[in-house]
């Protein structure tokens, strides 16, 4: 994604990773003075669309959620930010919700809504073609639902408008406002240098099949086939990578973040960092791993279950894969004072775009800084 990327995406027409549903896509309408506009079109494709409903583990962490928490759902008024194609919209309403709002500010809000009429959910899902921020409902909602990671956790910055939704939309977790993933946690591990090959990600076909009870057929004819790989990953390359990462190249037990989406404030999102401090490190280092867990928690887990995606070298292969980043050359192992590489990991947004900046200031006299909405890894010494 370029300089025009900012916080969105969609099924991703990421506007659309599915779509996005705040103001994150959209490149072809007007600015408005000083606003970020991202662009979309790379999501507004069938393979691509095919590729996210096809990632088992993604798709499939999503329906479990939904499906085996129905009294989240059930009676309820829920809100899909970021629809997409609305899938998770579908989901909400086939687990039994009175009222889905999809929203989705992309052109992806169409094929949401041929979608959900071909699949007889139009009295259910109404779907908004809206920013969030411009968005007005006659109600607050039960179950704020969203897809909204991207590499690195964080990238294309769509966590910013699923707060917000939250901030505007969602009633109090007092009075029962829930909100689905609970809880997005961020790992970050030193690479040991190593050339074994890792797992290949495979994505489900959603041709020829319902795919989870959902007649796709409108979607194909509607969306684009253009070159997959070309439109999935422009611009990613060496020295940072989207790659799976070996589990043996993990040595150390990894640092985390976690973030609360029921309390964590957008200011919060914006920045963070995680210190680290990983001992005995006796062995050559290439860089550091970056992964992402989320959760979605029930009230209570008598009454409900809680399903985890997990997108680490240990987990099941996704279309997200592991985030690597590499230093320009590797750092022998004598070169770590004492064994102990110490530092910190910071995370900003980029104003400018929909990334965010990456640093990692170690011990060992490097600075790695990298912007994500461009790929690109410096090394300072």
């Amino acid at each position: 994604m370029g300089e025009e990327d900012d916080s969105g995406r969609g099924e991703r027409g990421r506007g659309s990773k599915r779509g996005r549903g705040h103001g994150a896509r959209n490149s072809r309408r007007r600015k408005r003075a000083g606003e970020i506009v991202p662009r979309i079109d790379n999501y507004e494709n069938a393979r691509i669309q095919a590729l996210m409903v096809g990632d088992k583990a993604r798709t499939g962490a999503y329906h479990d959620a939904v499906m085996q928490n129905k009294h989240l759902f059930e009676g309820k008024v829920i809100m899909d930010v970021g629809a997409g194609q609305g899938i998770l919209s579908m989901f909400a309403a086939k687990a039994g919700a009175k009222k889905v709002y999809a929203v989705e500010r992309s052109h992806m809000s169409r094929v949401a809504a041929a979608l959900v009429k071909a699949n007889g959910l139009q009295d259910v899902v109404e779907v908004c073609n809206k920013d969030v921020d411009l968005l007005e409902i006659p109600e607050k909602v039960d179950l704020l639902i969203s897809e909204w990671m991207g590499i690195g956790l964080v990238h294309e910055r769509m966590l910013e408008v699923v707060l917000r939704a939250r901030d505007k939309f969602l009633k109090p977790v007092s009075e029962g406002g829930a909100i689905f993933p609970t809880t997005a946690t961020i790992f970050l591990a030193p690479l040991y240098e190593d050339n074994s090959e890792s797992e290949l990600f495979s994505a489900e076909t959603w041709s020829n099949a319902h795919h989870y009870g959902i007649d796709w057929s409108v979607a194909q004819k509607m969306l684009p086939y253009d070159d997959l790989e070309e439109a999935l990953v422009p611009g990613i390359g060496w020295p940072l990578q989207r790659i799976f990462v070996a589990a043996n190249r993990i040595k150390c037990t990894p640092v985390s973040k976690t973030l609360d989406l029921r309390t964590i404030s957008v200011q919060d999102a914006c920045h963070f960092t995680i210190p680290f401090s990983f001992s005995n490190v006796d062995y050559p280092t290439v860089g550091f791993g970056c992964w992402f867990t989320v959760e979605f928690l029930p009230y209570h887990e008598s009454l409900g279950k809680k399903i985890t995606l997990g997108t680490g070298p240990n987990d099941v292969p996704t279309h997200w894969r592991q985030l690597a980043m590499y230093r320009t050359r590797p750092l022998p192992a004598e070169k770590v004072p004492d064994g102990v590489m110490k530092g910190v990991f910071k995370a900003d947004i980029n104003p400018k775009s929909s990334g965010y900046f990456f640093e990692i200031d170690d011990n060992v006299n490097t600075n790695l800084y990298m912007d994500s909405a461009k790929f690109l890894w410096q090394e300072c010494r």
